[in-house]
Parts: structure tokens; C-alpha cells; sequence
């Protein structure tokens, strides 16, 4: 089996860690959706720390509408995940009190660390604002060697002035986006 899609359930923790260790030992999984369930930050750490760290071909994973706090989202990059294509949508990971934090759990990608293989990201629904996004696409530009190809920002709190930050950004040769929605 290469795809599981496990969306709409009611998954929680101990589901989350008895599917975590399921995909230690079957790794042809390569596509893994688990949105709209109730599984925890805990468990979302257990499965960053413990699978993603041996489970070397899973390239899509799809977490949205979960529970994730900002550390968290920087385990899902360690180890030089195999990610491709990484769904956060409605996790409201990048609140206002939370940007600040995730860029700064995630500032380790410009410092030698290995760095993702993302191409995909989607971050719909995660109530970001224009200064939120500007300190994204700061973190983007210049920590991140950028292979983007897709970057979801629907369902935010973007206004004009976060269209003219990202109209900046794509025009950067780093900050190529082929589809940003």
C-alpha cells in the first residue's frame, strides 16, 4: 500500500502513536492524510520524532485541521524528511501568537541543517495576517534554499498590502512559485 487517507475520522492521540508505529514497519506508505481528526500536538510530535525519522518515503502528509503548535511544525523538517508536499491547513499553526515561535523552531533550516525537499506547502486557513506573512516570506527568502513550487495562503487575513509582499516574493529568483492560491 503507497496511500492511506485517514481524513474526517476521529483519530486522536493513542490512534496517532498506534498508526506511528504501524508505519515503522510497512514504509511503502508514501501518502499519508490524516486532516480533519482529533489528534493532539503530542501525538503529532511523537509521529515527527519517531516515524518521520526512519520513514524515508513518505513524500505527502496532510495534517489539516489538527491540533500543532509551532514547535512542532520544525520536527516535522529534522532529520532531512522525505517530505514533498506538506498540508497545515486549518491548524492555525502561524496565530498571532504563534508566528514568532514557529519562525524561530523552524530558523534552524538556514543555519546547515539538511534542508526539506518541500515543493508543496498549505497553509489555508491559518489566520494569517500581512505582518504574519511578511516575517514568512522574509523566513522563506532568506533562510530556506526555496524549491516551492506550490504555496497555499487562501482563507487568511491577507489584504493589499500582503498581495504586494507576495507579488515581491515570487518575483525573486529564490522565491519562484509555479501555483500560489
Amino acid at each position: 500500500m503507497t496511500s492511506l487517507k485517514l481524513g474526517g475520522n476521529t483519530i486522536k492521540s493513542e490512534g496517532m502513536r498506534i498508526l506511528s508505529d504501524c508505519l515503522l514497519v510497512n514504509t511503502s506508505v508514501s501518502e499519508l492524510s490524516l486532516y480533519d481528526n482529533l489528534i493532539e500536538d503530542e501525538a503529532i510530535r511523537y509521529f515527527a520524532s519517531e516515524t518521520l525519522r526512519v520513514h524515508t518515503n513518505l513524500r505527502q502528509l496532510t495534517l489539516g485541521d489538527n491540533a500543532m503548535q509551532p514547535a512542532t511544525l520544525a520536527l516535522l523538517f529534522e532529520n532531512g524528511t522525505s517530505l514533498e508536499s506538506l498540508s497545515l491547513w486549518d491548524c492555525r499553526v502561524l496565530q498571532p501568537t504563534n508566528v514568532g515561535a514557529t519562525l524561530n523552531a523552524v530558523d534552524w533550516l538556514g543555519k546547515g541543517r539538511v534542508p526539506p525537499r518541500l515543493h508543496t506547502l498549505d497553509l489555508a486557513g491559518n489566520y494569517i495576517d500581512d505582518a504574519q506573512l511578511a516575517q514568512l516570506l522574509d523566513w522563506l527568502t532568506d533562510s530556506w534554499p526555496l524549491q516551492l513550487t506550490e504555496l497555499d495562503l487562501s482563507d487568511n487575513a491577507l489584504s493589499d498590502a500582503g498581495l504586494c509582499a507576495v507579488a515581491r516574493f515570487i518575483e525573486l529568483p529564490r522565491g519562484r512559485v509555479a501555483r500560489l492560491m
